[in-house]
Protein backbone atom coordinates (compact mmCIF):
# COMPACT_ATOMS: atom_id res chain seq x y z
CA UNK A 1 0.00 0.00 0.00
CA UNK A 2 1.12 3.32 -0.73
CA UNK A 3 1.94 6.01 1.44
CA UNK A 4 -1.04 8.10 2.15
CA UNK A 5 -0.14 12.14 1.08
CA UNK A 6 -0.98 15.38 2.98
CA UNK A 7 -3.85 17.30 2.04
CA UNK A 8 -1.16 20.49 0.58
CA UNK A 9 -0.12 17.94 -2.04
CA UNK A 10 -3.65 17.42 -3.01
CA UNK A 11 -4.64 20.90 -2.93
CA UNK A 12 -3.23 21.63 -6.47
CA UNK A 13 -5.57 19.27 -7.66
CA UNK A 14 -8.91 21.44 -6.38
CA UNK A 15 -7.24 24.74 -7.17
CA UNK A 16 -6.92 23.41 -11.03
CA UNK A 17 -10.85 22.09 -10.87
CA UNK A 18 -11.97 25.35 -9.63
CA UNK A 19 -9.73 27.26 -11.90
CA UNK A 20 -11.57 25.03 -14.90
CA UNK A 21 -15.29 25.68 -12.74
CA UNK A 22 -14.97 28.88 -12.77
CA UNK A 23 -13.89 29.25 -16.30
CA UNK A 24 -17.06 27.31 -17.11
CA UNK A 25 -18.99 29.34 -15.84
CA UNK A 26 -17.75 32.41 -17.41
CA UNK A 27 -17.83 30.91 -20.87
CA UNK A 28 -21.26 29.61 -20.09
CA UNK A 29 -22.75 33.25 -18.29
CA UNK A 30 -20.76 34.90 -21.94
CA UNK A 31 -23.18 32.48 -24.00
CA UNK A 32 -26.30 33.64 -21.95
CA UNK A 33 -25.58 36.90 -22.40
CA UNK A 34 -25.06 37.18 -25.98
CA UNK A 35 -27.69 34.93 -26.08
CA UNK A 36 -30.26 37.53 -24.51
CA UNK A 37 -28.78 40.14 -26.43
CA UNK A 38 -29.84 38.64 -29.52
CA UNK A 39 -33.38 37.48 -28.18
CA UNK A 40 -33.57 41.01 -27.13
CA UNK A 41 -32.95 42.34 -30.76
CA UNK A 42 -35.60 39.94 -32.44
CA UNK A 43 -38.35 40.70 -30.07
CA UNK A 44 -37.18 44.74 -30.63
CA UNK A 45 -37.30 44.34 -33.99
CA UNK A 46 -40.78 42.87 -34.54
CA UNK A 47 -42.19 44.95 -31.78
CA UNK A 48 -40.94 47.99 -33.31
CA UNK A 49 -42.12 47.07 -36.54
CA UNK A 50 -45.69 46.22 -35.31
CA UNK A 51 -45.75 42.64 -36.34
CA UNK A 52 -45.84 41.28 -32.58
CA UNK A 53 -47.61 42.49 -29.61
CA UNK A 54 -47.93 42.09 -26.21
CA UNK A 55 -50.01 38.56 -26.74
CA UNK A 56 -47.69 37.35 -29.19
CA UNK A 57 -44.65 37.55 -26.77
CA UNK A 58 -46.76 36.16 -24.48
CA UNK A 59 -47.08 33.46 -26.46
CA UNK A 60 -43.62 32.81 -27.48
CA UNK A 61 -43.34 32.69 -23.42
CA UNK A 62 -45.68 30.04 -23.62
CA UNK A 63 -43.99 28.32 -26.84
CA UNK A 64 -40.60 28.08 -25.29
CA UNK A 65 -41.47 26.81 -21.86
CA UNK A 66 -43.32 24.17 -23.87
CA UNK A 67 -40.47 23.20 -25.61
CA UNK A 68 -38.07 23.76 -22.89
CA UNK A 69 -39.72 23.05 -19.58
CA UNK A 70 -38.37 24.42 -16.32
CA UNK A 71 -36.02 26.96 -18.23
CA UNK A 72 -36.27 29.98 -16.31
CA UNK A 73 -35.70 33.61 -17.56
CA UNK A 74 -38.17 33.61 -20.78
CA UNK A 75 -41.14 34.34 -19.05
CA UNK A 76 -43.01 37.20 -20.50
CA UNK A 77 -40.84 39.66 -18.37
CA UNK A 78 -37.94 37.89 -18.91
CA UNK A 79 -38.35 38.72 -22.58
CA UNK A 80 -39.20 42.16 -22.37
CA UNK A 81 -35.80 42.85 -19.86
CA UNK A 82 -34.07 41.10 -23.28
CA UNK A 83 -35.75 43.43 -25.47
CA UNK A 84 -34.86 46.23 -22.89
CA UNK A 85 -31.11 44.96 -22.73
CA UNK A 86 -30.64 45.37 -26.34
CA UNK A 87 -32.35 48.76 -27.02
CA UNK A 88 -30.73 50.22 -24.30
CA UNK A 89 -26.94 49.40 -25.42
CA UNK A 90 -27.70 49.76 -29.19
CA UNK A 91 -29.12 53.32 -28.84
CA UNK A 92 -27.70 55.63 -30.88
CA UNK A 93 -26.42 57.63 -27.62
CA UNK A 94 -25.21 54.57 -26.05
CA UNK A 95 -22.99 54.01 -29.52
CA UNK A 96 -21.83 57.14 -29.83
CA UNK A 97 -20.63 57.98 -26.08
CA UNK A 98 -19.16 54.77 -25.68
CA UNK A 99 -17.39 55.24 -29.92
CA UNK A 100 -16.03 58.63 -28.11
CA UNK A 101 -14.81 57.00 -25.03
CA UNK A 102 -12.83 54.23 -26.79
CA UNK A 103 -11.93 56.66 -29.74
CA UNK A 104 -13.56 54.22 -32.45
CA UNK A 105 -15.79 54.82 -35.02
CA UNK A 106 -19.91 54.25 -34.57
CA UNK A 107 -19.74 51.13 -36.61
CA UNK A 108 -16.42 49.78 -34.60
CA UNK A 109 -18.47 50.78 -31.16
CA UNK A 110 -21.17 48.66 -32.17
CA UNK A 111 -19.27 45.48 -33.06
CA UNK A 112 -17.36 46.02 -29.61
CA UNK A 113 -21.16 46.62 -27.83
CA UNK A 114 -21.85 42.25 -27.36
CA UNK A 115 -18.50 41.73 -26.57
CA UNK A 116 -17.93 43.85 -24.12
CA UNK A 117 -21.42 43.39 -22.36
CA UNK A 118 -20.46 39.52 -22.20
CA UNK A 119 -18.22 40.22 -19.97
CA UNK A 120 -20.36 40.60 -16.85
CA UNK A 121 -22.97 38.31 -15.63
CA UNK A 122 -27.12 39.65 -16.32
CA UNK A 123 -27.50 40.17 -13.06
CA UNK A 124 -25.11 43.09 -13.19
CA UNK A 125 -26.56 44.21 -16.37
CA UNK A 126 -30.07 43.95 -14.79
CA UNK A 127 -29.17 46.40 -11.94
CA UNK A 128 -26.65 48.67 -14.12
CA UNK A 129 -29.85 49.33 -16.28
CA UNK A 130 -32.26 49.38 -12.98
CA UNK A 131 -30.27 52.10 -11.34
CA UNK A 132 -28.20 54.47 -14.11
CA UNK A 133 -30.08 56.92 -16.56
CA UNK A 134 -27.44 58.10 -19.07
CA UNK A 135 -25.27 56.01 -21.18
CA UNK A 136 -21.56 57.64 -19.88
CA UNK A 137 -22.59 56.43 -16.15
CA UNK A 138 -23.77 53.24 -17.81
CA UNK A 139 -20.44 52.81 -19.25
CA UNK A 140 -18.48 53.45 -16.52
CA UNK A 141 -20.30 50.98 -14.65
CA UNK A 142 -19.69 48.81 -17.08
CA UNK A 143 -15.88 49.23 -17.80
CA UNK A 144 -15.09 49.45 -13.71
CA UNK A 145 -17.03 46.66 -13.18
CA UNK A 146 -14.88 44.54 -15.56
CA UNK A 147 -11.57 46.15 -14.50
CA UNK A 148 -11.90 45.82 -10.93
CA UNK A 149 -13.86 42.42 -11.37
CA UNK A 150 -16.74 43.90 -9.01
CA UNK A 151 -19.20 41.04 -8.26
CA UNK A 152 -22.60 41.47 -8.53
CA UNK A 153 -22.84 43.08 -4.84
CA UNK A 154 -19.89 45.01 -5.18
CA UNK A 155 -21.40 46.61 -7.83
CA UNK A 156 -25.05 47.48 -6.33
CA UNK A 157 -23.03 48.92 -3.37
CA UNK A 158 -21.03 50.86 -5.97
CA UNK A 159 -23.97 52.22 -7.58
CA UNK A 160 -25.73 52.62 -3.89
CA UNK A 161 -22.97 54.83 -3.26
CA UNK A 162 -22.81 57.48 -6.15
CA UNK A 163 -19.26 56.14 -7.45
CA UNK A 164 -20.29 57.98 -10.66
CA UNK A 165 -21.42 61.28 -9.41
CA UNK A 166 -18.80 61.26 -6.59
CA UNK A 167 -16.19 60.42 -9.74
CA UNK A 168 -17.68 63.32 -11.97
CA UNK A 169 -17.77 65.84 -9.21
CA UNK A 170 -14.08 65.31 -8.57
CA UNK A 171 -12.77 65.40 -11.88
CA UNK A 172 -14.53 68.38 -12.30
CA UNK A 173 -13.13 70.01 -9.25
CA UNK A 174 -9.90 68.90 -10.41
CA UNK A 175 -10.40 70.41 -14.15
CA UNK A 176 -11.87 74.36 -12.54
CA UNK A 177 -8.61 74.42 -10.69
CA UNK A 178 -6.09 73.32 -13.50
CA UNK A 179 -7.62 76.26 -15.32
CA UNK A 180 -6.84 78.82 -12.42
CA UNK A 181 -3.61 77.97 -12.62
CA UNK A 182 -0.99 80.66 -14.29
Amino acid sequence: MGKIKSNKEFEQITVLIEEARNRAFHKVNEHLVLLYFKVGSIVSARVLEGIWGDSTVDELALYIESKYAGLKGFNRRGLYRMKQFFEIYSDEKFVSTLSTQLQKTENEAITIVPTLLAQLPWSSHLIIISKTKTPEERIFYIQSAITEKWSVRDLERQLNSAVFERTVLASKKVSTVLTQLP
